[in-house]
C-alpha cells in the first residue's frame, strides 16, 4: 500500500513538472577530502588493498563538477570509505559525506554525516566486488550532489 501510494506520488511529479526531490544537505559543498579506513588482514587475504579502493573512488568522483583536495583541513567536508570484510570474504561498502554543520539549539558547529550510503557483498569475487560496490555508491553520491548543487 506504501509503495503503490509512493509510486502514485513519484508519477503525480513527473507528470506536473516537479523538480526531483534533491539531497539538499550537499548543497554548497563544493571541496572534499577523501578518507579511507585502514583494511585488516581480512580484507588483505581476501586480495583487497586500499590502493585500489582509493582508485576507484577517485575515479568515479573526478569525472563529476567536485573537486578533492589533498587535505580534509579547509575543505568543505570529507568523503569516508569504510570496507568491513569477515574472513569468508563477505564485505560491507560504506560510503558516506562529513561536514561541518550548526546546531540550531546551541550555534555549536561540529563535523557529522551529511550524506551515506552502504552495500554488502557476497561472492566469489571480492576484489572486484569491491571495487565495483565501491564505483555504485561513488555514482550514487554524484548524482545526489548533482541534483543538490544545479
Amino acid at each position: 500500500m506504501i509503495r503503490t501510494i509512493a509510486r502514485i506520488l513519484l508519477l503525480s511529479c513527473w507528470l506536473i513538472g516537479a523538480p526531483a526531490l534533491s539531497d539538499d544537505k550537499l548543497r554548497d559543498l563544493r571541496e572534499f577530502g577523501v578518507l579511507i579506513e585502514s583494511l585488516d588482514a581480512d580484507a588483505a587475504g581476501c586480495g583487497i588493498e586500499e590502493a585500489t579502493l582509493d582508485t576507484s573512488l577517485r575515479f568515479i568522483v573526478n569525472q563529476s563538477r567536485i573537486k578533492l583536495v589533498p587535505e580534509r583541513i579547509g575543505a568543505d567536508g570529507y568523503i569516508y570509505l569504510q570496507v568491513t570484510v569477515l574472513r569468508n570474504c563477505t564485505a560491507h561498502v560504506q560510503l558516506e559525506v562529513n561536514a561541518r554543520v550548526r546546531s540550531i539549539k546551541t550555534s555549536q558547529v561540529f563535523m557529522a554525516t551529511v550524506w551515506d550510503k552502504g552495500k554488502l557483498l557476497t561472492g566469489s569475487n571480492p576484489r572486484q566486488a569491491t571495487s565495483a560496490a565501491v564505483e555504485e555508491l561513488g555514482k550514487k553520491l554524484v548524482n545526489d550532489w548533482t541534483a543538490a548543487n544545479r
